[in-house]
């Protein structure tokens, strides 16, 4: 059925276009004048354009694209039909308009059905009809508030280090495959056995964690506005088009880049792979995915319950469990064993005693290099009577 004129990306101007497509060139060009560049950018298609979300113009298939997605917001109508809902997921699955149509009608249909992903139930196995996407889009709760984050654990916290301090959106191919870490090709159609790759996410994130001192401090400021991404390598078709998509963050065979992985289990017999992707990769991998025809790669948002549960046991780990403190004046008391991974200077904690009890607090985070042994120390403004030896450390990054 044809769409209303609302429902359509609205004819763009060639000339502005031109004109702004010219100045997202300048952006790059001149580092110097970012700042202030960018802000015409934004004032000139009338929306606040993060750094993050600018560094996504790199995943689109032209400059143009890009500011034409930004001079094509979405209308916010309280009268769409059930039938022009279908419209645009047929649309959508058919994926014959152009990359700045597909992503208008993405937009209208995740804000007004109130789910994170329309992708993830326009794509998935088996195939649903376009109906039946906008039965299950309205059944199920929105993940916009699901907060993956809630709890860190070491290896998502060591995953997200390195990729903070290593990850370069300009790079995807290279900068997230470090040699140190492991020597698989990102190249060849020749995966690896699921088998020997589960046993390869092991020795990358042991590999990762004896060499996560010698990085630099990352930049946590944005981090929780990362993901997590789920791959299914049993489901893989190795049909390059999420490769082609992500700029090579997913290679021919779909895998994520190995600095990024956090761990690796067995759900119901279907084998998964958990990794995170920083928030400057965020936009490209969307659209990487919605390229997925097999689905063998997905948001954690998206998952189904018994692998969301599995999943977030394994992010939701202690930091460390208390086996012995010191008191450092009246109401400072660092805590032992130290951490080898790499964590903001401040954070905030939940400490679990034995009794069932708990306290939330703010913590310093500092380097000891004697002592107990060299390491990330957790200091926070309690005495030993709060902390007594055995008391669980979580990190908890947006508790109340």
């Amino acid at each position: 059925m044809p769409l209303r004129s609302a429902l359509l990306p609205p004819v763009l101007d060639e000339d502005e276009v031109g004109a702004l497509a010219q100045l997202v060139r300048r952006i790059e060009a001149e580092p110097a004048h970012r700042v202030g560049l960018m802000q015409q950018f934004s004032n000139a298609v009338g929306h606040v354009v993060s750094e993050l979300q600018f560094l996504s113009h790199g995943s689109w298939g032209s400059v143009e694209d890009f500011v034409a997605h930004w001079l094509s917001p979405p209308p916010l109508l309280t009268d769409i039909s059930d039938d022009e809902f279908v419209e645009m997921i047929e649309r959508l699955q058919a994926a014959a308009d152009s990359e700045v149509a597909l992503q208008f009608w993405t937009a209208v249909l995740e804000t007004h059905l109130d789910v994170d992903s329309i992708h993830a139930l326009a794509f998935q196995r088996p195939a649903l009809t376009a109906r039946e996407v906008l039965m299950r889009a309205r059944a199920r709760p929105s993940t916009r508030s699901q907060r993956t984050f809630d709890v860190v654990g070491p290896h998502l916290a060591e995953a997200a280090a390195w990729c903070l301090v290593k990850g370069n959106v300009a790079d995807p191919v290279s900068s997230l495959r470090s040699a140190a870490l492991s020597a698989m090709r990102s190249d060849t159609t020749e995966a690896l056995e699921t088998s020997a790759l589960l046993v390869e996410v092991a020795a990358v994130i042991a590999r990762r964690q004896r060499l996560l001192s010698a990085l630099p401090d990352p930049d946590w400021s944005s981090w929780t506005e990362g993901r997590v991404v789920v791959y299914f390598p049993d489901d893989n078709l190795a049909c390059g088009a999420s490769s082609v998509t992500s700029r090579g963050f997913f290679d021919v065979n779909n895998t994520p880049p190995w600095d990024s992985w956090i761990g690796a289990g067995v759900c119901n017999g279907r084998p998964f792979i958990l990794s995170f992707v920083p928030a400057a990769f965020v936009a490209t991998i969307n659209r990487a995915i919605h390229h997925n025809p097999e689905a063998c790669i997905i948001w954690l948002d998206d998952a189904d319950d018994a692998i969301t549960a599995m999943a977030l046991t394994m992010l939701r780990q202690p930091l460390l469990v208390v086996d012995d403190r010191f008191q450092l004046e009246q109401r400072d008391l660092r805590l032992t064993p130290h951490l080898d991974v790499p964590l903001p200077k401040h954070l905030r904690v939940r400490l679990e005693r034995a009794d069932g009890s708990s306290t939330t607090t703010m913590a310093a985070c500092h380097w000891m290099s004697g002592g107990t042994g060299p390491g990330i120390a957790i200091v926070v403004p309690l005495t030993k009577a709060d902390v007594p030896i055995g008391t669980t450390v979580w990190w908890v990054p947006d508790a109340a």
